[in-house]
């Protein structure tokens, strides 16, 4: 949930991550932390990374040969959130820009990639205590730098948050 004004808000997301990079659309688990801070009650702005894991089968097919072995996604980011605090429910948008990468390795060795980033995410937080909520959010990384093959990296989970004043 956003901080309200003049407060931090500290949370951590188990997450799930679906990746587009190549025919094989790996899928595994990983997790993001956020700090925001509170503008307004409604605004703010948020500092965002994390990473999932993906195990890589093999794919084969008349053009295209691609090794098993393990994929890791990464992403940062900063920008702003808003939240519409309804009671004991805080539903949130959030967009950022930033950093993301991937780590590949198979038998060919390691194979890294690093490009500007776009993120949007969209959830809801429920409020446990004043300090304390439980959530989720589901959100969209794009590769701003390669457009062009529209790689796109989806991450979904549970929210765990906790709010303290400056």
């Amino acid at each position: 949930d956003l901080a309200e004004q003049r407060e931090l808000s500290l949370g951590l997301t188990p997450a799930y991550g679906l990746t587009y990079i190549d025919q094989r659309t790996p899928s595994g688990g990983g997790g993001f932390a956020h700090l925001a801070y509170g503008i307004t009650d409604a605004l703010g702005l948020q500092l965002m990374g994390g990473v999932t894991a993906h195990p890589l089968s093999a794919f084969e097919d008349d053009e295209t040969k691609l090794l098993p072995g393990l994929l890791l996604t990464w992403q940062a980011s900063a920008g702003i959130v808003y939240a519409l605090d309804i009671v004991r429910i805080v539903p949130f948008f959030e967009a950022g820009l930033g950093a993301i990468g991937t780590w590949t390795k198979t038998d060919k060795g390691i194979e890294q990639t690093v490009g500007a980033s776009a993120s949007l995410g969209l959830g809801a937080d429920y409020l446990i205590t004043r300090h304390w909520s439980v959530g989720v959010v589901v959100r969209y990384h794009a590769f701003l730098t390669d457009l062009g093959r529209i790689p796109i990296y989806l991450t979904a989970g549970p929210r765990f948050t906790v709010r303290f004043g400056l």
